[in-house]
């Protein structure tokens, strides 16, 4: 047992932190991808659903082959991807048709000034039959199709209908907009509990050092911890101390002990539990691997008016009751609550001791309200 009081627990901390790393970059990567989506849109050819928003990096565009009634204008355009060319219909505004930076591309398509591409918007359609029998005749001259060859087996049946907006916000549905907002919302969770996990280890790396060097120097200490193996010393290992004939003996967030003739005031902490990530992510079942949201705590204030944190647990008051009773037949002297109720006042019998009807016991989340010692 001695050991184990020493033990830091960081084996537990770094599997944490591994899966809460794993966690947060799975739900970073899909929320950048649905990103990209809103912003970028997918490729066109890698689009396989009508009304999807798409981009087109075309290599080169030819002259409008037929202007619909609402005067939009009908192109070929040519995609590269991954060394292959492909070529789509696009639909353009007549007013983004005549623009100088798309006239200039029309222009230049072919030659060898052409070298960059020009990225058009818009969602994919499928195409009308008018609109097929059209392309198809216009497609076979420019690309100087066979009799045999169909236009459909280069154009397929879809076309992009270009958008001006350059993202595709206003088409995104409220559904897709929750979803992101909540993987952000892990994500950052992750990360946070990520780097709290990280602090708190290295806070109770620091605190076992330290109860190290007092163990080898503080008399206290190392007397605290010699009488544990006693005969007369009492486990309460939910709470994770030992009450022995002079010492609380705390290890469970790093070892900690302290004399009970020293407690001058001990009363209830309520501690919201910083892994809420947890919970967030896994409802109930992360609740308890995080070790429930709240969890409640003694806190005993001693003479060197310091205040020591001992027997967190998630259900605490039957436990609590059997300890703060062992303290109390080892020292009366000492107030219960914020309201420092004596704890030899009359009607506190210990054997049938409730800490919840001892007013001001318990319901505060400030470590420090109530305390009375002052030096």
């Amino acid at each position: 047992m001695e050991k184990k009081m020493f033990k830091t627990g960081k084996a537990g901390s770094v599997a944490a932190c591994v899966l809460l790393l794993i966690m947060g970059t799975v739900f970073s990567v899909i929320a950048g991808g649905i990103l990209l989506w809103i912003f970028r849109g997918t490729q066109i050819t890698e689009a396989d659903t009508y009304g999807e928003y798409v981009y087109a990096d075309a290599v080169s565009i030819t002259d409008s082959f037929v202007e619909d009634e609402s005067g939009d204008q009908y192109v070929f355009c040519t995609v590269e991807d991954g060394g292959v060319y492909y070529d789509y219909i696009v639909c353009l505004p007549n007013e983004i048709y005549e623009s100088d930076e798309m006239q200039e591309k029309i222009g230049l398509s072919g030659s060898e000034e052409d070298t960059s591409p020009l990225r058009l918007k818009g969602y994919m359609r499928e195409t009308s039959e008018e609109l097929d029998d059209v392309a198809a005749e216009i497609y076979s001259y420019y690309a100087g199709l066979e009799e045999d060859e169909s236009a459909a087996d280069y154009l397929g049946y879809v076309y992009l209908d270009y958008t001006g907006s350059g993202n595709n916000v206003a088409g995104t549905d409220s559904g897709t907009w929750v979803g992101l907002i909540a993987l952000i919302v892990f994500a950052v969770l992750c990360f946070a509990e990520f780097v709290r996990t990280i602090l708190r280890q290295r806070k109770k790396d620091k605190k076992i050092e330290r109860a190290k060097q007092l163990y080898e120097t503080d008399p206290d200490y190392a007397s605290g911890v010699e009488q544990t193996k006693l005969p007369g010393a009492e486990l309460y290992k939910k709470s994770g101390c030992y009450v022995t004939q002079d010492y609380v003996v705390n290890w469970k967030d790093g070892l900690e002990v302290f004399r009970i003739d020293g407690i001058r005031e001990l009363y209830g902490y309520t501690k919201r539990n910083s892994s809420m990530a947890w919970a967030y992510l896994f409802g109930a079942l992360g609740a308890a691997l995080a070790g429930g949201n709240i969890r409640y705590y003694l806190v005993a204030l001693t003479a060197d008016g310091k205040a020591h944190e001992f027997a967190g647990l998630s259900v605490a008051l039957k436990e609590h009751n059997r300890l703060v009773s062992t303290l109390l037949r080892k020292n009366m002297n000492m107030t219960l609550g914020r309201q420092n109720v004596p704890g030899n006042a009359p009607g506190q019998e210990l054997d049938s001791l409730n800490l919840a009807k001892i007013k001001g016991f318990y319901g505060n989340d400030d470590v420090w309200s109530g305390r009375s010692v002052s030096d």
